[in-house]
């Protein structure tokens, strides 16, 4: 019978753990690893982002034909908008910030668009990215913008859209349906293409 040079016990005395207890040991092993992985990675509901909101990591996106989600805010000139108020009539949402160099590219055509469409009641709603209201107020006294501009200071409207790209802008139709989601900077002739289906311009305009 030999032994352990290091003075332990007998090679033959070792205790070796029984292979099934050790397949349980394993298994148990995966089992904590896999639980793990679901709660860091788990995209965020927004049930879960109620008092610290954080966006969800994967959005999943308000389709074109839905019913554009409700919600009810503040004007930086300190007026309540509510979506659903406007219904019978197109919106477009735009979400932007001052930081975003092609939201301010693309200003002035909405600005165009909210003259050229207003006798078929296009609003306008250029929905701010969690900015100060002094900011905002500058930013739109600037560029010269009669349009209301909505603050979104915690980024509930933001997640509500699942807007992840400066600027989004979501046009939606007079029966308050989603007709069109657009990324990046918008042009007089695109807002023309979407406004043909929802909204007839002012004559002349």
């Amino acid at each position: 019978m030999s032994s352990d040079p290091q003075g332990g016990m007998p090679n033959s005395k070792r205790r070796v753990l029984p292979l099934g207890l050790l397949m349980i040991v394993v298994a148990g092993l995966f089992v904590g690893v896999v639980a793990a992985a679901l709660i860091i990675f788990e995209p965020f509901s927004p049930q879960r982002t109620a008092g610290g909101r954080v966006p969800t990591t994967v959005p999943q996106a308000v389709m074109v034909g839905e019913r554009a989600p409700d919600f009810t805010a503040e004007t930086a000139s300190g007026e309540t908008i509510r979506l659903r108020d406007l219904r019978g009539r197109p919106v477009v949402l735009n979400f932007w910030a001052t930081w975003c160099a092609p939201c301010r590219v693309e200003m002035p055509a909405l600005q165009s668009a909210s003259q050229r469409y207003e006798e078929s009641g296009l609003t306008i709603l250029a929905i701010n990215a969690m900015e100060p209201v002094d900011r905002v107020n500058e930013f739109m006294d600037e560029l010269g913008l009669t349009f209301p501009a909505v603050l979104d200071p915690e980024g509930e409207i933001l997640d509500l859209y699942e807007v992840r790209v400066f600027p989004t802008t979501i046009v939606i139709d007079a029966e308050g349906r989603v007709h069109a989601r657009h990324f990046g900077p918008l042009t007089d002739e695109q807002i023309d293409e979407y406004m043909s289906a929802v909204a007839a311009p002012l004559e002349g305009g």
